[in-house]
């Protein structure tokens, strides 16, 4: 009877084991797939982003990850150039911004930055997780603290139900896009998640892009150099947002 029992647990493990392999291998497929689709790695023909943008919903409601340092100030001048073309800036909202709980500058930046858009009124959300790493902070004990933001991040995302997720390299959207790749593989939200890369970052990706190039659905860098096939190059002398083109493409 107990050897009865045991081949039975075994039996529902594997089963478990293999359906789970299976949906990760799936959903990575399809990221490749969608990325190889975008251009293998460079974006340099503005018919296309233009007939691209046509694939955006009337509505999006997009969930940003912001950063300490320079990432908050990039992200926003990137959605600032996504104002200038009022049919994507219109339908990325409602907007969840998420920050730090220590990073009290980064959402006073973004308050500012909604008001003078006046675009309050479209729903603008705040939440908190905790922070991946301080500056300064230690590899080895920073692995505790993105292991709680990780945490944190599953219950936001089941509870905001984002459809696009907008990142550009701080170290708190690296759980932040990890949550939305295992909820993506449980199918329990299937957020299209875009990791703008800096603008600084001209021969070499950051951490963040080299770990996250293979989970995120677009990964757009500002220099053809770092074009690799799993990152769209969209230059910075582009006319077009990268985030409304990056945004549409992926939509």
């Amino acid at each position: 009877m107990m050897t009865l029992g045991v081949f039975v647990l075994v039996l529902v493990l594997g089963v478990v084991v293999a359906w789970c392999v299976g949906r990760v291998v799936d959903v990575l497929l399809g990221i490749r797939a969608r990325q190889a689709e975008l251009g293998q790695g460079e974006i340099t023909n503005t018919s296309k982003q233009a007939r691209s943008r046509t694939a955006l919903p009337t509505q999006c409601s997009t969930l940003i990850v912001l950063g300490s340092g320079g990432h908050t100030m990039e992200m926003l001048k990137l959605l600032r150039a996504a104002s200038e073309d009022s049919k994507p800036n219109k339908r990325l909202y409602p907007r969840h911004y998420v920050v730090a709980q220590t990073d009290a500058h980064s959402r006073e930046k973004a308050v500012n930055f909604e008001q003078q858009q006046s675009t309050v009124s479209k729903g603008v959300h705040f939440h908190a997780i905790s922070r991946s790493r301080e500056v300064g902070q230690s590899y080895m004990t920073s692995v505790v603290s993105t292991l709680r933001a990780l945490i944190d991040s599953f219950p936001l995302l089941l509870r905001t139900q984002p459809q696009l997720i907008l990142v550009n390299g701080p170290g708190s959207c690296v759980p932040v896009c990890i949550a939305a790749f295992v909820l993506k593989v449980l199918g329990l939200n299937d957020a299209t998640i875009v990791y703008v890369e800096s603008i600084c970052r001209v021969t070499t990706l950051s951490l963040s892009a080299k770990l996250l190039q293979w989970f995120v659905d677009t990964c757009v860098v500002r220099w053809p150099e770092l074009g690799n096939g799993r990152c769209v190059a969209i230059p910075p002398s582009s006319l077009s947002s990268p985030t409304s083109t990056a945004a549409a493409a992926a939509l």
